[in-house]
């Protein structure tokens, strides 16, 4: 995907009168895509006209549809290397949305916990109320249900988490356990989640790593 392009996108959501969660849901879709599409996706993506190909998830087209929406109305010169104004805070550098951290955490699972493993095949899974941020299993078979939040969260991520356990109870056996993952927590969430044994609160961080270049 070209970067540019996708931060201007990225921008324009962060200035529309959406929830969060709603912008972090089209964002992580269009990664889906792009992944679905491979090396296809710049070319899909430039034609408009083009028909979408077979194999993407209905939610993938969603997204796709709405990218290609965007780049009609909103060109992106790739080729510009000025800085992309998105109209919010300097503190989004921590992680500018849920979908910037969702990467990281699949990319290193074992930081979070060493005993568990992606369970979602790499999307979100689908459940009765909405998508699960990621899916794991852990050594001992019990599912974890992973929510994520990009900046503070409050006692109604707790309420989300634990609503998106119980629609997973629907479909699988066996314990369910969560996880809340967020830059810091409220008193009220600290609460909530001392009330419920099963649900854990982890917060995230990040550090810079520097090699040599020849």
């Amino acid at each position: 995907m070209r970067e540019r392009a996708f931060r201007a996108y990225e921008a324009y959501l962060n200035r529309q009168p959406l929830k969060e969660s709603t912008k972090s849901t089209y964002l992580s879709d269009l990664r889906a895509a792009e992944r679905s599409l491979g090396s296809d996706f710049d070319e899909v993506i430039g034609d408009g006209e083009r028909s979408l190909p077979d194999g993407l998830k209905d939610w993938e087209r969603g997204a796709v549809k709405r990218y290609r929406e965007f780049l009609q109305e909103h060109p992106v010169d790739e080729e510009d290397g000025g800085d992309i104004d998105d109209g919010t805070p300097p503190e989004r550098d921590r992680f500018s949305l849920e979908a910037d951290l969702q990467r990281a955490l699949r990319d290193n699972l074992s930081q979070l916990a060493p005993d568990l493993t992606l369970a979602d095949n790499g999307a979100e899974r689908v459940v009765s109320i909405g998508r699960i941020d990621v899916l794991a299993r852990g050594s001992d078979g019990a599912w974890w249900v992973i929510e994520l939040k990009a900046g503070k969260a409050d006692d109604r991520a707790i309420g989300q988490l634990a609503a998106y356990m119980g629609a997973l109870a629907e479909e699988e056996s066996g314990d369910i356990r969560g996880i809340l993952v967020a830059h810091d927590f409220t008193d009220k969430a600290r609460f909530a989640a001392r009330a419920i044994q099963t649900i854990k609160l982890k917060r995230y961080g990040f550090s810079f790593t520097f090699e040599d270049h020849d």
